[in-house]
């Protein structure tokens, strides 16, 4: 539903959709809407960058790195409770990540409060910090309904150094930059300017 309206907004512009670029796991997503453009417009190009599928593994990830930020505020027995419960969902239900982040997202909250309760912070800013984390999640939740393929054509994975894509036999390029920087790589900007305007072969 997201999807049709963004890109009935798109189209309203009446200007075309020559790309749709996706990162990270958002590139589960971008294949959707590369394929709703594509019933009413010619096919646009799509670039996955980076592109990675949310697992339970990668909710869990996500759940510590975020947790580390506030390390500096969490006892050690916090933590290591925290990865523990990430850990033990993980494998206890692999398939089943609306659990898994229901379950990240009660502990984050609890553990917020602590935080929170400690730095003196009014419920407001416990809300702000819980609220982020669980729009993220959400987010992870949509992407991993999504997919790395399209109807309309066939998207190419530009990946940072040792960086693999998540499927088999994808159209596949490897630049020498790492993962933080691949964005801002002119390489990047000048590969996607030569796919948009034709000069590099599709």
């Amino acid at each position: 539903m997201c999807t049709s309206v963004r890109v009935a907004e798109a189209a309203a512009t009446g200007r075309p959709v020559r790309a749709v670029l996706g990162y990270c796991a958002g590139s589960s997503l971008a294949t959707c809407v590369a394929d709703a453009v594509a019933k009413s417009a010619p096919a646009p190009v799509t670039v996955l960058f980076d592109a990675e599928a949310t697992t339970a593994g990668s909710l869990s990830h996500q759940f510590t790195s975020t947790l580390e930020t506030s390390a500096d505020h969490l006892t050690a027995a916090e933590m290591e409770g925290a990865r523990a419960l990430a850990d033990g969902l993980v494998e206890a239900h692999p398939d089943d990540l609306p659990r898994i982040a229901a379950a990240l997202v009660d502990r984050y909250d609890e553990v917020m409060g602590e935080v929170a309760a400690r730095l003196s912070l009014n419920q407001f800013f416990r809300q702000q910090l819980t609220g982020g984390f669980t729009a993220y999640v959400e987010y992870m939740l949509l992407a991993a309904q999504g997919r790395f393929d399209t109807r309309s054509g066939t998207p190419l994975f530009v990946s940072s150094k040792e960086h693999e894509p998540p499927v088999d036999g994808a159209r596949h390029l490897v630049l020498d930059v790492d993962h933080t920087d691949l964005l801002r790589e002119p390489a990047v900007h000048d590969l996607v300017a030569e796919l948009l305007i034709g000069e590099r072969p599709w």
